[in-house]
């Protein structure tokens, strides 16, 4: 129900049968694939662990599609993954190889030593489409022999997560939530996040961090804030003061 975010301009059938056919155009509306790849995709992380009777703690290794580092980061953060959880990063030097992106960032985590056999992996895969995948996988062995590992036990899952009714919360409770997670997101310090700051020339940020920021604070407040909406929030004031009025309303 999303193509129109990731397709080509053009129709391919379309271009061949031209007298004069041209390379067909591939278009993105970045923030909006960005907001979906980000959180959407944690979400069915997540799902794909309480299918597996797993959570979060019980992951190794979290190998997702490698398409943006900033994606990666946003994922791990909004799957709230430990610390101990080693992520892969291949991206860095493999660039977005598309459908080989996975199992080239796995085998390079096996390769340097960051995923062992017998690990358990989350692995998350998404494109045009827009289509997605995930799943939870024991990390094989790289070399013929017989595999030892056995997978780790199940545990009772703790990623129901339901929303709570929230009371309404004051101008400064909200001030104060919302600089923590520009904190987290962007590295603000969250005493510099206050209400007369511009987000975009006090504050520093580009379009991908004000989606993060924008994605989080309606998972924190149980509110919805549209893209149609995000244009006008130009100071930590403007926001604080749409979360107030979408929490009153709500």
């Amino acid at each position: 129900e999303q193509f129109d975010l990731i397709r080509n301009r053009e129709d391919w059938r379309d271009v061949l049968a031209s007298d004069s056919p041209r390379m067909p155009h591939l278009v993105m509306q970045g923030n909006a694939v960005f907001r979906w790849a980000s959180f959407a995709m944690a979400k069915v992380g997540l799902q794909a662990l309480d299918r597996a009777g797993l959570a979060v703690e019980d992951l190794d290794c979290f190998v997702p599609h490698q398409a943006n580092m900033r994606i990666t980061d946003a994922m791990a953060r909004s799957m709230k993954l430990p610390e101990g959880v080693r992520i892969a990063r291949d991206i860095v030097d493999q660039g977005n190889t598309s459908t080989a992106s996975i199992p080239l960032a796995l085998d390079r985590m096996l390769a340097e030593g960051e995923a062992r056999s017998g690990d358990t992996a989350l692995l998350i895969a998404f494109g045009a489409g827009l289509a997605y995948a995930a799943q939870v996988v024991v990390v094989p062995c790289p070399r013929s022999g017989q595999h030892h590992l056995a997978p780790p036990t199940s545990t009772t899952n703790q990623h129901h997560h339901e929303k709570e009714n929230r009371l309404m919360a004051t101008t400064e409770e909200i001030r104060s939530d919302l600089a923590e997670i520009v904190n987290e997101v962007a590295g603000v310090d969250a005493d510099d996040v206050q209400l007369d700051k511009s987000f975009v020339d006090d504050l520093d940020f580009d379009s991908l961090s004000m989606v993060e920021v924008v994605v989080a604070a309606e998972e924190k407040f149980g509110v919805s804030i549209p893209d149609d909406e995000v244009k006008n929030l130009k100071t930590v004031g403007d926001a604080v003061a749409y979360i107030e009025r979408a929490s009153a309303a709500a």
